[in-house]
């Protein structure tokens, strides 16, 4: 009982948050997005060990939201390298913007992007990580493929996001079957190079291009 009440308090935060009418802070709604991903079941230490980013990389964190993953990714790429928080949200760019000043993290750059372009320059990253917004990119077939272009030789994309079947999940859509997120990759022009597991209610998979 004690779960599905705290189901439910959840479910109205991310009402209040989402709601267009309850008058929400950009702010509060980063807030909400870094709590959701700070939480021990996102598993964010694992999640940056298992992508086994190289000093000095270039890394995109692809619909950055509050930024909880942008800052970890900026840790482990270290002082020569770059964090591009990508975002279509003008507001929540300001917010990494000034957490990362906050925290003493310089190695991050803000990107506007759309939802038909990321906003990267050509050739600019080794990784792409998108945790969470492939289920709301609407062709995504077509949106990856194009990225193609901004991956360095060698480049990645790891996707992580919601498995159909969590509480809410199911009411607010935000899930999508691991198996529609390979068949779209592989339209794209990627091929699966590394599936994780430990991600309790996610899918995790890393792609690079098939033409390489």
């Amino acid at each position: 009982m004690k779960s599905f009440r705290n189901a439910l308090t959840a479910a109205a935060l991310a009402c209040a948050c989402w709601w267009p009418s309850a008058g929400c802070s950009s702010a509060y709604q980063a807030e909400h997005f870094n709590i959701g991903a700070a939480k021990e079941s996102s598993q964010g230490a694992r999640v940056i060990e298992s992508l086994a980013i190289a000093p000095g990389s270039s890394v995109a964190d692809l619909g950055a939201g509050g930024g909880h993953f942008t800052i970890l990714l900026a840790r482990a790429t270290g002082a020569g390298g770059k964090v591009y928080a990508v975002d279509i949200s003008p507001e929540f760019l300001d917010f990494i913007r000034e957490r990362a000043a906050r925290e003493g993290v310089s190695n991050v750059e803000c990107v506007r992007g759309t939802f038909t372009d990321s906003g990267l320059p050509a050739g600019s990253v080794d990784l792409v990580f998108a945790r969470c917004v492939f289920h709301d990119i609407r062709d995504r077939a077509a949106y990856f493929s194009r990225l193609r272009s901004v991956l360095k030789p060698g480049g990645r994309v790891a996707i992580i996001d919601y498995l159909p079947g969590g509480f809410l999940e199911r009411i607010y859509g935000h899930f999508i079957p691991e198996q529609e997120i390979l068949d779209s990759m592989r339209a794209a022009g990627y091929r699966a190079v590394k599936r994780h597991t430990f991600i309790e209610g996610q899918s995790f998979n890393i792609f690079e291009s098939a033409t390489e």
